[in-house]
C-alpha cells in the first residue's frame, strides 16, 4: 500500500519515496500549529472489524457520558484523550504508524468505570464483567498475537480517563 499520499494523517510524516524518515520526537508539526496531528486519522484497513467494535464502544460509553453530563463534556474528554493516548504511542515507539479510536475508547472506558465507582449519583455504571473483559483484552494486545496494536495508546487513554473520573468524582464526594 502506497501510503505517501496519505501521510498527512500521521501524527508525523515518514516516508520520502520508499525511505523512512527517522523520527522528529519534537513533532513540528504540532509546533507549527497543525494541532490535529495528535488527532489523526487511521488508514489500516485490515483492521475493519476492530474499528467496527471501536464505533460500537464509542456509542455505548460517548451516549453514556452525553446523556448523563453533556455533548461538551464528551468532546472535551474525546480530545483530550486522543491527545494525550496518540502522543503517548507516538513517544513510546517513536513510530507514527498507527490511529483509530481505541485509545479513545479506553479512555471513555476508564472515565466511566472510575466515575461511576466514585460517584454513584453521577449514574455512570459499568458492569465487572465489562470492566475485566476489557482489562484482558488491553494485556491480550500486548502479547502481540493479536497483531500490530497501538498498546501505548491504549494504556495511556485507560490512564486518562480513570485521571479524569477521579478528578471529577471529588467534587461530587
Amino acid at each position: 500500500m502506497d501510503l505517501e499520499p496519505i501521510q498527512s494523517l500521521f501524527i508525523s510524516p515518514f516516508l520520502i519515496g520508499d525511505n523512512y524518515l527517522p523520527p522528529d520526537l519534537s513533532l513540528p508539526e504540532i509546533r507549527h500549529g497543525q494541532i490535529l496531528a495528535a488527532i489523526h486519522a487511521d488508514v489500516h484497513s485490515f483492521q475493519c472489524a476492530a474499528h467496527f467494535f471501536n464505533m460500537l464502544w464509542l456509542r455505548d460509553l460517548g451516549s453514556m457520558i452525553e446523556g448523563r453530563q453533556s455533548s461538551w463534556h464528551l468532546a472535551i474528554l474525546a480530545l483530550a484523550v486522543s491527545a494525550g493516548s496518540n502522543l503517548a504511542q507516538f513517544y513510546v515507539t517513536h513510530y507514527p504508524n498507527f490511529g483509530g479510536m481505541s485509545g479513545v475508547v479506553y479512555g471513555l472506558l476508564g472515565y466511566v468505570w472510575i466515575r461511576g465507582k466514585l460517584d454513584p449519583a453521577s449514574g455512570l455504571y459499568l458492569h465487572r464483567s465489562t470492566v475485566t473483559m476489557m482489562l484482558i483484552w488491553l494485556v491480550a494486545c500486548f502479547t502481540k498475537a493479536l497483531g500490530p496494536v497501538a498498546n501505548y495508546a491504549h494504556l495511556a487513554g485507560l490512564l486518562i480517563g480513570m485521571a479524569w473520573g477521579w478528578v471529577s468524582s471529588l467534587k461530587h464526594r
